[in-house]
């Protein structure tokens, strides 16, 4: 089955998904320092992890797509929560956590040849054991513990190459998260020029201060200027070129 059949069918559902997600976190929306989650949106995370985590026991590669889907289509990873701690964490932990366990064989003490470590392995464990050093430091000096772990965190999705090293072997996977990849780009490329087209058209405006202000805690505040809106049409244009380069691809 070619790419471009492959695409035919699925980047309509795929892009579906891109704009259902951004649709069902606006109206259950996870929790902010402003809001409590909504209970569907934890109810629905949950589901999502117990689906996942069903799937990568049994092996089945629909729970690495699943976490896929999420990771490409989710954006930022701000659109599920449980308790507070993203979907996307969740399913870091959990898929790793199973991942490593099964391939224990390979793994143990040290990566064999031709196993799913390889030299990455060491160059992984030097970084986390800087790492771990870090934040021990900074626990010591006085820093938050909820700060030093949400900085810590993102580091842990390096271990996404050990399974992905393997998933890229098959044809089915590459194939449905190339045709993520494109439904993501095609949905950014839409969003982007609605968001530009509704500012530069005076449908969305900007208080008349000229700078917006929204708490992210007690103590952060994220801060958006009218001249960072440049910055969308640059995104644009360079969305279209990929656009224009991808479909070029596809005939």
């Amino acid at each position: 089955m070619s790419i471009s059949t492959i695409t035919k069918r699925l980047i309509p559902l795929f892009l579906a998904a891109y704009f259902g997600l951004r649709f069902f976190s606006y109206f259950f929306s996870p929790g902010t320092p402003l809001y409590f989650a909504n209970p569907i949106n934890w109810i629905i995370s949950g589901g999502i992890l117990l689906a996942a985590v069903y799937f990568l026991l049994k092996k089945d590669m629909r729970g690495w797509l699943i976490i896929a889907a999420e990771i490409i289509l989710g954006g930022a990873g701000s659109f599920f929560e449980i308790k507070g701690v993203s979907l996307r964490t969740f399913l870091l932990v959990f898929s790793m956590v199973i991942f490593f366990y099964q391939q224990y064989p390979t793994l143990y003490p040290f990566p064999k040849r031709g196993g799913a470590g390889g030299g990455v392995f060491y160059i992984l464990l030097a970084l986390y054991v800087v790492i771990g050093i870090s934040a021990i430091r900074g626990y010591y000096s006085g820093n938050d513990p909820k700060l030093i772990l949400a900085d810590t965190i993102p580091y842990l999705f390096f271990l996404y190459y050990f399974p992905l090293k393997q998933l890229l072997t098959s044809e089915k996977f590459r194939q449905t998260s190339f045709n993520m990849l494109i439904a993501a780009i095609i949905g950014n490329f839409i969003f982007t020029y609605f968001t530009l087209a509704g500012f530069s058209s005076g449908i969305f405006v900007l208080p008349s201060h000229k700078l917006f202000c929204t708490i992210l805690s007690s103590r952060f505040f994220k801060t958006v200027r009218n001249q960072f809106l440049f910055f969308l049409s640059v995104s644009g244009i360079s969305n279209a070129t990929i656009m224009k380069v991808l479909f070029g691809f596809l005939g």
